[in-house]
């Protein structure tokens, strides 16, 4: 059997990581004298924390070829990750990670990552009700299309008899349970995401880590519920990010990792103009975007992976 020397690395939080720099921050001085030295102390930590993270992709890649001799040839012969540091490196690991799963366990979706998570019983019955007049008000739009169209086809009005037998006909349906599992999945995915950022956002508060980029941390606190959506994250089987969040990854995560790690921002041509720091876009270019949009990220890897080697183990028990 097949020991992992990666799977403790790979389940451990990246929010560790992010608390050991708040830890470490804690012994120096709260004086303006300091401040120079904050900008050096977060590039350290985001260079910390994105290299951990692309150490973790790569290490999921060996994990998943170690496993499976067809990925294994793949990943020799036909894919080629580089870094797996900008998005589209990361999400087809995620796409191979999920398809690796579906092997060994036909009809998993992603949406299933979501579904351990307790939500009061409250808040279940009121999704509950909530789903069931959804789908309530699409029957009657679907029966009233279905009427017209009739309509349409005679050239006459249909009788109060035959309008109420499309109607009913409809409402007798049994109800897509498989599409309300979705729907609570979705509800539980949100509450630990909101939950996940709203305790990085507390451990952050009244730390020196604050005190250097105050502002900042402001304009996150503020914004961040229009930026970080959770129905953006982890989409579907196929893609980790929305569209909007793909890009912002790119912009202010990425590029922002290339700058540090090649210290471009040595080069005076490489600073941005006076016209991008007038944009409006650009105060979510701070650093407590970057560690909490690194740590959903790896929010859905920790899950995916955990499932991946709960699915290997029981399949080599068997």
């Amino acid at each position: 059997m097949y020991n992992s020397v990666h799977g403790k690395f790979i389940s451990t939080p990246l929010k560790e990581i992010l608390r050991d720099g708040i830890n470490a921050s804690a012994s120096i001085k709260t004086g303006v004298e300091t401040y120079p030295l904050g900008e050096y102390f977060f590039q350290s930590l985001f260079l910390r924390m994105t290299g951990a993270q692309e150490q973790k992709m790569k290490c999921i890649t060996w994990e998943l070829a170690t496993n499976d001799y067809t990925y294994r040839y793949d990943l020799l012969h036909k894919k080629n990750y580089g870094e797996c540091s900008n998005y589209n490196e990361k999400c087809s690991i995620y796409k191979d990670l999920i398809e690796l799963i579906q092997k060994m366990q036909p009809g998993f979706s992603v949406y299933q990552l979501w579904e351990d998570i307790t939500i009061e019983q409250e808040t279940w019955e009121k999704e509950r009700k909530k789903w069931e007049k959804k789908i309530e008000e699409n029957n009657k739009k679907q029966a009233q299309a279905i009427i017209k169209k009739k309509e349409k086809e005679t050239g006459k009005s249909i009788n109060q008899d035959e309008k109420d037998r499309i109607i009913n006909g409809l409402k007798s349906r049994s109800l897509p349970e498989e599409d309300f599992r979705q729907h609570i999945a979705s509800v539980k995915k949100k509450a630990i995401i909101n939950s996940l950022i709203h305790s990085i956002q507390n451990g952050l508060a009244s730390t020196q880590i604050v005190l250097w980029k105050q502002a900042d941390f402001d304009a996150f606190s503020n914004c961040w519920p229009k930026i970080l959506k959770p129905e953006w994250i982890a989409m579907n089987d196929v893609r980790l990010l929305e569209t909007k969040l793909q890009k912002f990854y790119e912009e202010v995560v990425y590029v922002h990792r290339n700058r540090c790690a090649h210290n471009t921002n040595s080069y005076q041509t490489d600073l941005p103009s006076l016209k991008t720091i007038a944009d409006k876009g650009f105060s979510n270019q701070n650093y407590f975007y970057r560690f909490v949009l690194l740590i959903l990220i790896d929010e859905v890897f920790v899950r995916l992976y955990r499932k991946y080697q709960s699915l290997l183990e029981s399949d080599i028990i068997i």
